[in-house]
This record gives C-alpha cells, structure tokens and sequence, in this order.
C-alpha cells in the first residue's frame, strides 16, 4: 500500500531528512533537466555530468549550509528555498524556469 500524500507531508514535516532545500533540488534538478535543451546547454555547464549527479551535489551543499545555520539565518534559508520550489513548480516553460532559477537569492 502506498502511502498518501498528506502522509507523506507529515512523514517529511517532522523528519530530519527531509528540508525544503533538498525538494528544491529534486525539483530544480528535474526542471533543468527538462529544459537543457531549449537553453543550449549541458550538465557539464551546471558543474555535474547528469541529472542525478547535480541532484545529489546539490543535497550535499545544502545540508553543508543550512547546518551551519541557526535561528532566523536557517528560517530564511528555509524559506527562500521552499519559495524557489514553487517558483519552480509554476514555471509553465523554459523560459519561466529561467527567470526563476536567475532569480533566486536576488533581493
């Protein structure tokens, strides 16, 4: 039986893996994917030799960053990454996708 996702949610709300800056990355990467391309581009532009690799580089780096964060710092980090997924997650094309990746952090 598969689980649903409400349950999922609440599996991931109070899980320790689980952070909103690692679904942007799943999310990012899976967008990039989709969209290399229409933008000319390749993995190896985006410093990973496929999806996967940037999926994981990008965890990695996240979890290296939020960890070193506390209080306030980690809830903007927090944030601006569950903000970006659904940016992402709306972006209907490329060039949307674009705008949102090109936008992040630009405040």
């Amino acid at each position: 039986m598969r689980p649903t996702l409400p349950l999922l949610f609440v599996l991931c709300l109070f899980g320790s893996a689980c952070n909103p800056c690692a679904e942007r990355c799943r999310v990012e990467s899976n967008k990039i994917d989709g969209c290399l391309d229409d933008w000319g581009l390749e993995w190896t532009d985006f410093g990973a030799h496929d999806v996967e690799a940037f999926k994981e580089q990008c965890v990695a780096t996240e979890q290296r960053w939020l960890s070193s964060l506390h209080g306030d710092d980690y809830r903007v980090e927090a944030t601006a990454c569950s903000e970006l997924t659904s940016s992402l997650r709306q972006a209907g094309d490329c060039e949307a996708t674009w705008e949102s990746l090109s936008g992040y952090g630009a405040e």
